[in-house]
């Protein structure tokens, strides 16, 4: 009978921990109106702040639809929900590492969602202090270079692509363990750390000005060189003879690597425009907009993977 009793409790407490940890915590959103209490969740590793508490504190709105969730800020409109990893906002997307949450009838979305609307419709920034358990949202500062990352393997090489909003001067400086970007102009990543199961990459993250790109053994080297329109600094990592590392050894960076045979221009065709609306979703959203929004991605996506120069037949809502 006290097997039993012990049994019945630890499952309970087990039950209550499972609950605790997705019921909604209170942190704090900081607005230059104000302090407010802010419901939050932590699941999965990530933090999920509550949508309807950060917009209505900057005069905004979300509401509930049959497809998912809409927010108004501004009258600019993004539409999201728990089913996909982008919200549409116009004709663009706003990509988030994980699709957002749905608790009691409310959305949560990760510090990428607030980042990439709040610019967009209110050129507002949002930041989060974990220790201080702080969402601040405050006016973007103009001066702040947004770095956006990403890494694929092709073939054993690991190609880290970092796009910037704007040109910046940096050096890649190699050390123990790691090749470290150093930027001379303050910066914003989209993470503060990120792992990746790669073979030549463990982890990047940023801290200050730098982007420490964690190497998986010593033998791993690197070339780099930067492109232009956008503005994007490209690393190339493979395993190569490991060699005496050089403290603050800097990697020279040419304007543009050495021409190789391959693909250099892909176009894309995001079809409708104009008065072409195509179809119609339920929550309101109309196709040109959606593939018009799906091909600018596909397009930042192409160029950031591949290098190649990306031609979209439509940019903007006319009929081609």
């Amino acid at each position: 009978m006290k097997r039993l009793l012990l049994l019945s409790s630890l499952l309970l407490l087990a039950i209550a921990s499972i609950l605790l940890g997705q019921a909604p915590a209170v942190s704090m959103l900081r607005t230059p109106s104000g302090d407010k209490p802010l419901s939050v969740i932590h699941q999965g590793g990530q933090t999920y702040f509550a949508v309807d508490e950060v917009l209505g504190a900057i005069n905004g709105s979300v509401k509930q639809e049959a497809s998912g969730f809409k927010a108004t800020l501004n009258d600019v409109v993004a539409a999201f929900g728990p089913d996909s990893r982008f919200a549409v906002v116009r004709d663009d997307l706003v990509e988030m590492p994980v699709p957002p949450l749905s608790a009691a009838g409310k959305p949560y979305a990760t510090i990428q969602f607030f980042q990439g609307y709040l610019g967009r419709a209110a050129s507002l920034d949002a930041t989060w202090d974990a220790n201080a358990r702080v969402l601040q949202v405050r006016p973007l500062q103009q001066t702040l270079v947004s770095v956006g990352t990403s890494l694929a393997n092709i073939q054993g090489i690991t190609k880290i692509v970092l796009t910037l909003s704007a040109p910046a001067e940096y050096v890649i400086v190699k050390e123990p363990g790691a090749y470290t970007v150093r930027f001379k102009s303050p910066i914003r990543g989209p993470y503060n750390e990120q792992a990746h199961d790669d073979p030549n990459v463990s982890k990047l993250a940023f801290a200050g000005n730098d982007l420490r790109i964690q190497i998986t053994s010593p033998d791993v080297i690197a070339d780099a060189y930067k492109l232009d329109n956008p503005f994007r600094v490209v690393l190339d990592l493979r395993k190569g003879a490991a060699g005496a590392t050089v403290p603050n050894q800097q990697l020279s960076v040419p304007t543009r690597p050495v021409d190789q045979p391959g693909i250099h221009t892909i176009v894309l065709d995001p079809g409708h425009g104009g008065k072409d609306v195509g179809a119609i979703g339920p929550g309101g959203t109309s196709e040109k907009d959606l593939t018009l929004a799906v091909s600018r991605k596909l397009a930042s996506a192409l160029a950031a993977k591949t290098g190649a120069r990306i031609v979209l037949t439509r940019e903007d809502d006319s009929v081609v």
